[in-house]
């Protein structure tokens, strides 16, 4: 599979770009669905997205199980949807 990588403004440094491997990607819950383009973590096991996706499809993220996840922002809480396999499809 070829990924096209985008370059996008860098969030770190203001005024410099950065590639960033970006795939399009369709989420869908019920007879909802949302187009979007995901951030690629090839050696990543779990997929994470904001909470803001999940109240867009009707998914109620407050309602899921609570999990701990070590991120580059590990001093920072956040709720997020959690999709533990990307195999596994939402209902």
């Amino acid at each position: 599979m070829k990924i096209r990588y985008l370059k996008l403004p860098d969030a770190h440094s203001p005024g410099s770009y950065s590639w960033y491997p970006l795939l399009q990607v369709c989420m869908r819950y019920g007879r909802k669905g949302r187009v979007f383009h995901a951030l690629v973590d090839s050696g990543a096991i779990d997929c994470i997205f904001p909470e803001s996706l999940g109240r867009l499809l009707g998914i109620d993220v407050t309602s899921g199980k609570h999990l701990r996840l070590t991120t580059a922002l590990a001093n920072k809480r956040r709720r997020a949807l959690c999709i533990q396999s990307i195999c596994k499809l939402l209902d």
